[in-house]
């Protein structure tokens, strides 16, 4: 009976004080591939994009380790101090640090 009650009281405590901030984001449509493509260069350009949201959800993550840490989201990138790995040529993040919110364009 003690056991329930603990259980219990974990589970409540975790609802009440648990993780409050909204759901992930949507997840981005993934890239097509051109239909003529062959074998390799859809390996290659599917390697490229699976490296690309890795990359998304690192900096995500670190970000919401900065928050846990801080109880605050950065005022910008570098605050995060290394965290966040570099993007390939052309891509950028673009980061909101009211929301906390991050994407790559």
């Amino acid at each position: 009976m003690k056991l329930f009650a603990r259980a219990l009281g974990i589970v409540t405590a975790l609802n009440l004080f648990g993780c409050t901030e909204s759901a992930p984001p949507a997840p981005r449509p993934v890239k097509k591939v051109s239909p003529n493509a062959g074998y390799l260069q859809t390996t290659i350009e599917t390697r490229s994009a699976v490296s690309e949201r890795m990359l998304e959800i690192e900096a995500r993550r670190a970000l919401q380790m900065f928050h846990a840490r801080t109880g605050r989201y950065p005022g910008d990138l570098s605050e995060l101090g290394g965290g966040l790995k570099s993007l390939p040529p052309g891509r950028s993040y673009d980061y909101d640090p009211a929301t906390g919110t991050l994407n790559v364009r």
